[in-house]
């Protein structure tokens, strides 16, 4: 489906643990994915931030991402990542596709238990 540019897409997840622990998984999960590339890394014990780009593609000329995570609360801890267009009107599904990609690579380093409903 294609999505006319706008704001960003987002998506946030719910995992057990604490921020410390998931902004590295995040950083690791980013680390995996051929293409992306970080830009700035900021955190502290309570939460972290990340900002960084995906590669031009055939279906796009690239995407933004920021992925926030934290602070914990007795919930879970949020897992934000936003997904913008550098450029371009159409996303042919890449920012749906993007936001997929690195939620299947955070699963991935994180211990069996998944994430939380919320």
């Amino acid at each position: 489906m294609a999505t006319i540019l706008g704001v960003g897409k987002t998506e946030t997840r719910s995992y057990p643990g604490t921020a410390e622990a998931l902004f590295s998984a995040a950083q690791r999960a980013i680390a995996t994915l051929p293409g992306w590339k970080v830009g700035r890394v900021e955190s502290d014990a309570t939460q972290g931030l990340i900002d960084g780009s995906v590669r031009i593609s055939g279906a796009s000329w690239g995407e933004n991402f920021q992925v926030n995570v934290g602070p914990a609360s007795p919930e879970g801890t949020p897992v934000t990542m936003n997904v913008s267009l550098r450029f371009g009107l159409i996303d042919w599904g890449k920012r749906s596709k993007d936001l997929h990609t690195f939620f299947a690579a955070l699963d991935a380093e994180l211990p069996p238990a998944g994430p939380s409903p919320g």
